[in-house]
């Protein structure tokens, strides 16, 4: 389910035009899937923050790398407790991940 969107970006190159595929298809996904919406919404997030901050820079193998598994290892978490059906542990999951991606935007 949202393993999908880091094959997105392995598929196409794990650069700019892939994570700008990610987010535009995490956003699409956001709206056809109210159940899981936030959890594409905030992969969305995380794409377009790395889009954000690289857009107009040289980027190095090891930058894109990092963010790749960055990116992949939060698909996975949400994959994992969303596919468990634990209300509480997505809620502490998806909290985590935003607050994560807020202090880096701060």
């Amino acid at each position: 389910m949202f393993i999908e969107l880091a094959d997105i970006i392995a598929e196409n190159g794990k650069g700019i035009h892939a994570f700008r595929k990610c987010a535009g298809v995490a956003r699409e996904k956001a709206a056809a899937s109210p159940d899981q919406a936030v959890a594409y919404f905030l992969l969305a997030a995380l794409a377009e923050d790395f889009i954000e901050s690289n857009e107009r820079m040289a980027i190095t193998v090891a930058h894109t790398i990092a963010a790749f598994e960055q990116f992949s290892d939060t698909a996975a978490q949400l994959e994992d407790v969303f596919g468990g059906g634990k209300p509480a542990e997505v809620l502490a999951a998806v909290n985590r991940i935003a607050s994560d991606l807020a202090s880096r935007n701060a």
